[in-house]
């Protein structure tokens, strides 16, 4: 009987020992299992790159500010600031000062100058013309008649020398007398010149400039935007007083913004005008934009001893909520970036001369050789060995693999 209890003690023994060491050799492969970590082979962008930080600003002509055309009083604000606006689109009204006054007092002028072309080219009236032909018939009768006595005079031989002296002088008097006259009736007859006539059409023309000026002057008082864009800063309500070149509004067109890089002095001697580069901000979680370098300043910006070089990117695309003096991460690729298959550095071990991963199919761990390429921000090139989608083992123990 004591040895029948003493089997089955034994035999009660045995197998909790056996549950207890298959349960632990159960939880270890767990443990192996759970410390292998694996990452798919996959195709991406890759080239040799530079990283920089950069900062978003408007293009040349993106950027607008308006300014006051003179001094005057606002009349009305038909934007606020953050409207977005088109070119053409009416965004306040001022009354320039002094701006109506200007264009009463040319109306007036130009009013003028045309009366006196339509006088000049008119010719002289003809009752002028009339009284300077009587007064020329007038003065030739008493020339005639002081030519006729003293031709009396003469033929008298009782004539003293004093008598023929008087009668000589009133024949020298109506003779000019009549010259005048004859002189009077051209300039009468003819009293304008073609030089008057051009000199009055001038005179027009010249008025007429002055209006198209005094109403252009208070047409400016009618702010327009020159610009698609986005109204970035407002400074006039209804009734403010203004002075000459206020600055009143400041347009931004949104869509045309680049990135200004700043390369260091050791490394701008990489960068070349129509090197691709790929945009990210840290500030907002939005896809990376495509870019292209589009010039590089020849003048460096010196900040606390270090010198750094202007690079300007210019965007395919911008995206939504893109602003100006965003911080941008900025990658220039050096060559080309072309499509290619990699994976994690990490997978990448070395055996004698040959580079092997640990390619992970069905449970089961092998390992391949493959030929590497390029190394770039914690990947690497495979140019053979693998194919898209496999599976390789990466920070693995080395008792994990086979």
């Amino acid at each position: 009987m004591k040895k029948k209890t003493i089997y089955i003690l034994a035999g009660i023994l045995t197998l909790g020992i056996l549950v207890f060491a298959l349960s632990q050799s159960t939880e270890t492969d767990a443990q192996s299992a759970e410390e292998i970590r694996t990452a798919s082979a996959q195709k991406r962008v890759f080239g040799s790159s530079m990283l920089a930080v950069g900062t978003l600003k408007p293009q040349l002509g993106a950027m607008v500010q308006m300014d006051t055309p003179g001094a005057g009083v606002v009349e009305e604000v038909l934007v606020e600031q953050g409207a977005a606006v088109k070119a053409g689109d009416t965004l306040a009204v001022i009354t320039i000062d002094g701006a109506q006054q200007r264009i009463k007092k040319a109306e007036l002028a130009l009013q003028m100058a045309k009366l006196q072309l339509e006088q000049v080219t008119s010719g002289p009236r003809e009752e002028e013309v009339a009284r300077a032909r009587i007064n020329l018939e007038q003065a030739e009768n008493k020339l005639q008649d002081a030519k006729e006595t003293l031709s009396v005079l003469k033929d008298d031989e009782e004539t003293s020398s004093q008598q023929l002296d008087n009668a000589q002088r009133e024949v020298d008097n109506a003779d000019a007398q009549y010259r005048l006259a004859q002189q009077q009736y051209s300039l009468t007859k003819n009293k304008y010149t073609q030089n008057d006539i051009a000199q009055a059409e001038a005179r027009v023309e010249q008025a007429a400039n002055d209006l198209q000026e005094a109403r252009a002057m208070a047409e400016q008082g009618t702010i327009t935007a020159p610009i698609d864009g986005v109204v970035a800063e407002l400074h006039i309500y209804p009734g403010a007083v203004v002075s000459g070149n206020s600055n009143l509004i400041k347009l931004i067109d949104l869509n045309r913004l680049i990135v200004e890089a700043l390369i260091d002095e050791t490394d701008i001697i990489a960068i070349e005008k129509g090197q691709q580069a790929a945009i990210t901000l840290d500030s907002l979680d939005t896809e990376t934009l495509e870019g292209t370098v589009s010039s590089i300043s020849p003048l460096a910006k010196n900040e606390g001893g270090i010198i750094n070089y202007p690079v300007i990117i210019s965007l395919d695309h911008v995206a939504a909520g893109f602003y100006p003096d965003m911080t941008a991460v900025v990658t220039i690729y050096l060559e080309e970036p072309q499509e290619t298959l990699t994976v994690p550095s990490q997978a990448i071990s070395q055996s004698g001369s040959k580079q092997m991963v640990y390619v992970l199919k069905e449970d089961e761990i092998y390992e391949t050789e493959v030929q590497t390429g390029k190394r770039s921000d914690g990947y690497v090139e495979i140019v053979s060995g693998l194919k898209a989608g496999e599976k390789v083992v990466i920070n693995t123990a080395d008792e994990n693999r086979p």
